[in-house]
């Protein structure tokens, strides 16, 4: 009965009842997030992929900032030249729920897509947001990648995403697996707190190979939203724009996840573009 009320108010009555929590003092992002659900219809609403259509929850990281067009915005330049680039198939390892597979899928109807993730519960969620924007016919779920996974697609034009907690040290090896070598590749880097052996190792890596761009995460405070009402309370606001990110203190996992690479082939298969 109280979510059905919650519910109720966050439809009818969204600005008392996000006021009256802030200040009470008791305004989490469980409410803000059910705000912007209710609001924009459990649609992504600006940024690349303006137009997806999402599910209710997110099995890695924030669901707020993906909805509103703000999650990893430090990428929607590379997003941007990606979706205007003619890869034959992009790789996308620690999927999640499927915004970047599902996102890229949709904004690009003649890409396929080969999506990874160990955890089981992910892979169902995407199978899910995958149905729901119509993209599973090019859309391929499965577990772990391999290097033999990656070099299945050795002579097609590809882009790999990944996202994978650290262990993109031991998979994005060109040593193990020769096609990386012309594949682009998007990369969160997960170094240790006070280390740059991650980010060290793969600039040495493909160095060579290709141009490599590293982009560190900005703050989000003050940041403009246009699609936030602007009525919406300071608090509220910054529980939107949240992505669990902590540049200044460690995770639990000692993993920092604030900066992505960017390596783009020198030399690509087939000679394509």
């Amino acid at each position: 009965m109280i979510a059905q009320i919650k519910q109720f108010l966050l439809r009818t009555a969204p600005m008392p009842y996000l006021w009256g929590k802030a200040i009470a003092g008791r305004l989490y992002e469980p409410d803000v997030r059910g705000f912007v659900l209710e609001r924009y219809a459990r649609t992504v609403v600006d940024g690349p992929f303006a137009g997806m259509r999402y599910i209710d929850r997110s099995t890695c990281g924030a669901l707020v900032p993906k909805l509103v067009g703000t999650y990893e915005r430090e990428l929607r330049e590379v997003v941007d030249r990606t979706i205007r680039t003619a890869y034959d198939r992009i790789i996308v390892v620690g999927s999640a729920e499927g915004y970047y597979a599902v996102g890229f899928a949709r904004a690009m109807p003649h890409v396929r897509v080969d999506a990874y993730d160990i955890d089981e519960r992910a892979r169902r969620n995407l199978l899910e947001l995958a149905t729901l924007n119509g993209t599973l016919d090019r859309t391929v779920i499965a577990g772990e990648c391999t290097f033999a996974e990656l070099e299945r697609f050795s002579s097609e034009a590809v882009l790999v995403v990944c996202d994978i907690e650290g262990a993109e040290m031991q998979l994005l090896d060109p040593e193990a697996a020769p096609s990386l070598r012309h594949y682009d590749l998007i990369v969160e880097i997960h170094d240790r707190a006070g280390s740059t052996r991650v980010r060290d190792t793969l600039a040495r890596r493909f160095g060579g190979s290709h141009d490599v761009q590293f982009i560190p995460y900005a703050d989000r405070a003050g940041l403009e939203v246009p699609v936030l009402p602007w009525w919406l309370p300071r608090q509220a606001r910054a529980l939107a724009l949240d992505e669990y990110r902590t540049p200044d203190l460690p995770s639990p996992t000692g993993l920092y996840g604030v900066e992505w690479g960017v390596f783009r082939a020198r030399r690509v298969a087939g000679g394509r573009w």
